[in-house]
């Protein structure tokens, strides 16, 4: 018999499966499964070209670099998944009832997230519930103390009514985010497929040394000039941090690593911004081949994240699928 709690969050009257939101074992082993081929592959190139260990890492044409644009393409891949079972999850978005008339659905954290953002009307009605029920929930120990300045009481019930509309518009957008995730994880792999074509073919260092660098303008004291696409990739990426952290759900493993894949990747492409050119050729080769593992190793943490969150939502899929017929049973 299969064990069911209640839904976290504001979501008291869902029900899901025990565990459900954890990682499932398959997606543990093919997590396991893509580490260890990017760990025993960047060793190899390594081990390959040692004492000359920068050979098949450093530069843009080396098979290090095959590697990154496979994982781009593998992210983008996993993306554009998600975009289609997103989209299959809105045609079914209103849950099922179960026992005692509870919803059942597969993620119930969306579901009242959506519930939530109805509109402005729902949005007012939320929040004044939520003033309504901090105000029942003071209890005898309000009503036996004696009234304070009628000025204190009308501000401080202003403040809260102000409080709990922010946190309910809160809650809306992460509504709508969720309600357009298709749309969301399409842009994802539409981005990642650039970047992909970006790093196969070299193209911000080719228009970099062929029209920006004419320029002659710095960006900052030490980078190359005309050296301006890496530096608006990042800021594009933070601008959809927040959106891409509400696309990833609840999963810790998801966030978890993207997490640490938006700081990898920082680190790379604050390596990537020093012009190589007034270096050393031992620290240039250096730079280069710490830069391409740091990349290759913020491209795996971006494709486990995107992984995670297919993984447990086929999972979901499934528990809620063996809900319906233990219910039919």
């Amino acid at each position: 018999m299969r064990k069911y709690e209640k839904g976290a969050g504001n979501s008291g009257d869902s029900v899901v499966l025990a565990g459900a939101a954890r990682l499932p074992s398959a997606g543990k082993r093919l997590l396991a499964a893509l580490w260890l081929v990017v760990l025993l592959f960047t060793i190899g190139m390594l081990a390959a070209g040692w004492p000359r260990y920068w050979v098949y890492v450093a530069a843009e044409t080396t098979p290090q670099a095959w590697l990154e644009s496979v994982l781009l393409v593998l992210a983008a891949a996993v993306a554009a998944l998600n975009a289609v079972v997103a989209s299959l999850e809105k045609g079914s978005s209103v849950p099922s009832r179960g026992f005692n008339g509870k919803a059942v659905g597969t993620d119930p954290g969306t579901y009242e997230a959506e519930r939530v953002a109805q509109g402005a009307h729902g949005t007012e009605r939320t929040a004044q519930g939520a003033y309504e029920a901090e105000k029942t929930a003071q209890g005898a120990d309000g009503a036996g103390k004696a009234p304070g300045a009628p000025w204190s009481r009308r501000k401080g019930r202003a403040g809260r009514l102000a409080d709990a509309r922010s946190a309910a518009r809160g809650r809306g957008l992460s509504g709508w985010i969720a309600r357009h995730a298709a749309w969301g994880w399409t842009i994802t792999a539409a981005a990642f497929a650039w970047l992909a074509l970006d790093e196969r073919f070299a193209l911000h260092e080719r228009l970099r040394d062929r029209y920006l660098k004419q320029t002659g303008i710095r960006l900052l004291p030490w980078m190359e000039a005309g050296d301006w696409l890496i530096p608006l990739y990042a800021v594009c990426g933070l601008a959809a941090v927040w959106a891409l952290w509400r696309l990833l759900g609840r999963g810790i493993a998801a966030r978890v690593f993207f997490a640490a894949g938006l700081v990898v990747a920082f680190c790379a492409v604050s390596m990537d911004t020093i012009d190589i050119r007034s270096l050393g050729k031992d620290s240039e080769r250096l730079l280069q081949t710490i830069e391409e593992c740091l990349e290759t190793a913020a491209m795996a943490a971006f494709v486990s994240a995107f992984l995670s969150v297919l993984t447990g939502r086929l999972s979901a899929w499934y528990n809620k699928t063996s809900i319906r017929r233990d219910m039919q049973d």
